[in-house]
């Protein structure tokens, strides 16, 4: 959709026989632009990627570069290949713009396809430093992801639903279309969007006019979205089934599976002597102040599941901790679907053992100094 601006007969599969003039980067690159497409990896098993196989000025250099080598997931010698791809990418704006040749650069990064987040995460820092680098008076920049997480337990949480459904999809104008379009890009940011739309909007901002093409689906975000972008069961381009999906229905409580990471912390300690969560959420009812405590309470802790403890004070209830087994403890009052009154508490119990173990060890160190100090004194 953000590259075509049109939808692909058979889905993926309709990308093989699809004409080139319909990718973006050779619209621009027909009038003018100079043009990058770069992912940050070998994408050499990708049919999808293979089968656009973008005619860019630019991109095919790096590719082979990160196809040469792969000793390390998602490294290139010392430095991680988004760095690689950055650093490509900013060597190509500054070559071209310090020219004053208009360019458009397409990344992608495929490090957020796993589910434990932890490879993500170095990301980071690097888009910051790069976003901060770039020239933004004349530069429309689009930030997105074709979907969420769409495996894994994150999947399986509603809010991941919604995340596949809804994925992130922003835009920043160039400053001059900020202020000479302030509020109808405010009105339009509060409409529902799609990638079809960004597609038209690159069009209009880039080629700087309004190309009209009747296979196009999006429609501008320079001008007023109609009334019926309020709603997404009236938006015509977006599917009816993805509706549901991001209604609101207000928090949930739901507890996840352990999620996946490839530096767990838990890795090599036995299932049996994990910590663990109680079993299940506590019953949402109808709550009533109950004196200076609002009720009724549900209290558990990784040793008990959740059991009504409303006629307990917090203070009776911490002190039926057992801080040999029970490493935490939760404490729930309140409306539990929009509750702010959980109490979450870590046990640290001091170990008298360890304690006199260190006065020993210090004492020891304290009289082997002090003999030292003595030897010292005898050889002067």
């Amino acid at each position: 959709a953000l590259y075509s601006g049109m939808k692909l007969d058979g889905g993926r599969q309709g990308i093989k026989g699809s004409d080139t003039r319909l990718w973006i980067w050779d619209r621009l690159k027909k009038a003018g632009y100079m043009t990058m497409k770069v992912e940050d990896g070998c994408v050499s098993n990708s049919n999808m990627v293979q089968s656009i196989g973008p005619q860019t000025h630019h991109g095919q250099q790096l590719y082979e570069m990160f196809c040469y080598s792969y000793d390390r997931p998602n490294c290139l010698g010392a430095s991680l290949m988004a760095e690689h791809a950055v650093n490509y990418t900013l060597q190509f704006i500054d070559t071209y713009a310090s020219n004053d040749k208009p360019w458009a650069a397409f990344l992608s990064f495929i490090d957020s396809h796993e589910d434990s987040s932890t490879l993500i995460s170095y990301l980071d820092d690097i888009l910051l430093e790069f976003l901060q680098s770039i020239p933004l008076e004349n530069t429309l920049i689009v930030f997105t992801s074709d979907h969420g997480l769409h495996y894994g337990p994150t999947f399986a949480a509603k809010s991941g639903e919604v995340e596949r459904a809804m994925p992130q999809l922003s835009m920043r104008m160039p400053t001059f279309f900020q202020k000479q379009m302030r509020k109808i890009l405010q009105d339009n940011a509060q409409m529902f969007t799609t990638a079809f739309d960004a597609h038209k909007t690159i069009i209009d901002i880039l080629l700087e006019e309004e190309h009209t093409h009747s296979e196009l689906l999006g429609m501008s975000l320079l001008k007023p979205l109609p009334k019926s972008r309020r709603l997404c069961q009236t938006t015509d381009v977006i599917p009816s089934e993805f509706c549901p999906i991001g209604a609101s229905k207000g928090k949930q409580c739901q507890f996840m599976v352990d999620p996946p990471s490839i530096f767990s912390f838990y890795s090599d300690i036995p299932r049996n002597n994990r910590p663990r969560w109680p079993d299940q959420c506590p019953i949402s009812r109808n709550h009533e102040i109950i004196g200076n405590e609002i009720g009724p309470c549900q209290c558990a802790s990784n040793d008990r599941d959740w059991f009504d403890c409303t006629n307990m004070s917090r203070e009776d209830f911490r002190s039926s901790i057992n801080f040999q087994s029970e490493h935490f403890s939760l404490r729930s009052c309140g409306n539990h679907e929009s509750d702010k009154s959980v109490e979450f508490d870590i046990h640290i119990k001091k170990n008298q053992e360890l304690v006199d173990r260190r006065i020993e060890l210090a004492k020891e160190l304290a009289k082997s100094a002090l003999a030292k100090s003595h030897r010292d004194d005898d050889i002067q």
